[in-house]
């Protein structure tokens, strides 16, 4: 399993940052991890960076706060990404 942060998380762009250099990291973490777990608050969540390092899927798993609109909760979800909201 690998835990990590990013700059945004949208349906059709998947999950992105703003820097190239972390792009290349995370790519790495991501092919040597059996799930992705991604903790990010509301802002990142439908917000897009300038490099993609993976696309959404059923292996991502995000945790983040209640403020996220059921609107995007949803659209996460049919782009099979698992959402748990926290307190």
């Amino acid at each position: 399993k690998a835990i990590m942060s990013l700059d945004g998380i949208e349906p059709e762009a998947g999950l992105t940052t703003y820097h190239a250099e972390e792009a290349t990291i995370n790519r790495m973490v991501i092919a040597r991890a059996g799930q992705l777990i991604v903790a990010a608050d509301h802002t990142k969540v439908g917000r897009t960076g300038f490099f993609r390092f993976h696309p959404l899927g059923q292996e991502i798993l995000l945790v983040t706060d209640r403020q996220v609109s059921e609107e995007a909760v949803a659209a996460l979800e049919q782009a099979q990404v698992t959402v748990i909201t926290t307190k």
